[in-house]
Parts: C-alpha cells; structure tokens; sequence
C-alpha cells in the first residue's frame, strides 16, 4: 500500500512538473517574454513556487489583453493549490479528499494551459491549423 501512495505521489509530482513548464512555455511566448525558471536541475520548492507566486503578483500588468491575463493567473492559484495539496499529502499521509482537491485543481490548470496555450498559438502567428 505505501508503495502504491508513494507511486502515486510520484506521478502528481511529474503533473506538476509538467504544468509548470507548460506555463513557463505560456508566459516566455508573451510579447514581452515572463521567463520562468526552467533550468535543468530546478528545485519544485526553491525554484518553481516562488516563480508562480511571483507571476500571480504581477499577472495585472502582464502585456496581453485582459483574457489571457486572467488566465495566467487563475492557472498560477490553481498551480499553487495544487502544490499545497501535494505537499500536504507528502507530509501528512494518504487523504481521499485532498487527493480529489489535488486533481480538481490540476484538472482546471491543464484546461486553461490549453486555452492559453491555443490562444497563444493563434495570436502570434504559430497556429498550426
């Protein structure tokens, strides 16, 4: 049973990983490019939350259009409370309902990753339709 948490913790830990560099691809496409620390041997608690945290202080003067705006910084929250979640299920043990906040919260990043990501493409000129 341990062993199947600690895959699980794992596999939440690559999701994370993955959104995160999914948002940094977002905020380095903007006009002005929002670069976020993405070096090889980033550290998830040194590197990754203090960069989104930072992100959601300055996602209002952002240089996008008010959509996009929001959208980056709905999908940074949701990153952090994600992170939160996660943290707290490495700390403290298995819990279903931080389990299922963890995946609400992952499942709403990834759908504003695509947005974001599809506007992105369209907006400046990379659409591949």
């Amino acid at each position: 049973m341990a062993d199947r948490y600690e895959r699980m913790l794992r596999a939440m830990r690559v999701d994370l990983t993955l959104a995160y560099a999914q948002l940094a691809l977002v905020c380095h496409r903007m006009p002005i490019p929002v670069d976020l620390p993405t070096h090889e041997d980033i550290d998830f608690q040194d590197d990754m939350t203090p960069a989104v945290r930072r992100l959601v202080e300055i996602a209002d003067d952002l240089p996008v259009d008010e959509d996009t705006k929001a959208g980056v910084f709905m999908t940074a929250i949701d990153w952090l409370t994600a992170v939160d979640l996660w943290t707290l299920l490495a700390s403290t043990g298995q819990n279903t309902v931080r389990e299922m906040c963890f995946t609400g919260a992952l499942v709403r990043v990834r759908e504003l990753l695509a947005e974001l990501l599809q506007d992105g493409d369209a907006e400046y000129g990379t659409d591949q339709e």
